[in-house]
């Protein structure tokens, strides 16, 4: 995560992606799929009704994010680093003292598909066949 934040790719999105890929790259599959699956796991701790409530105001008031725009926005903040990921947890008012807030609404797909992306191409596989779990949960968030 660090090592994507060098060279001042730290937009969440395209260019962090790519050098998040750069650093995974240097990892075999088992550590590759390790990293994707600690996403997955922070990604959820993320997926609260206040989170998601913060983030619809911030990016599409009276309309709401939805499920898959959401999960990219989790990435997005992910890839600020841990304290913008633990200020956020504790307070999720804190999104809107984010510099570029603007820019995280319906950003951040690149980066959250970065590691499934380095695996599958390490390891040949499919998604469906890789084993590994799916960025965007299944169930309504936490209250």
């Amino acid at each position: 995560m660090e090592r994507s934040c060098s060279g001042g790719a730290t937009d969440g999105d395209r260019r962090q992606a790519h050098a998040l890929k750069r650093a995974l790259a240097g990892l075999d599959a088992d550590e590759v799929a390790d990293f994707h699956r600690t996403l997955v796991r922070v990604s959820r701790t993320l997926y609260t009704r206040e989170i998601a409530g913060e983030a619809d105001a911030l990016c599409l008031p009276g309309l709401g994010l939805g499920d898959d725009l959401f999960t990219d926005f989790r990435s997005w903040v992910i890839a600020h680093g841990q304290a913008a990921y633990d200020g956020v947890r504790a307070d999720p008012s804190l999104l809107a003292a984010f510099p570029d807030i603007e820019r995280g609404c319906g950003r951040g797909e690149p980066f959250g598909e970065a590691a499934l992306d380095v695996y599958l191409r390490k390891t040949g596989r499919t998604a469906a066949r890789s084993g590994l779990p799916v960025l965007e949960p299944s169930r309504p968030p936490k209250a």
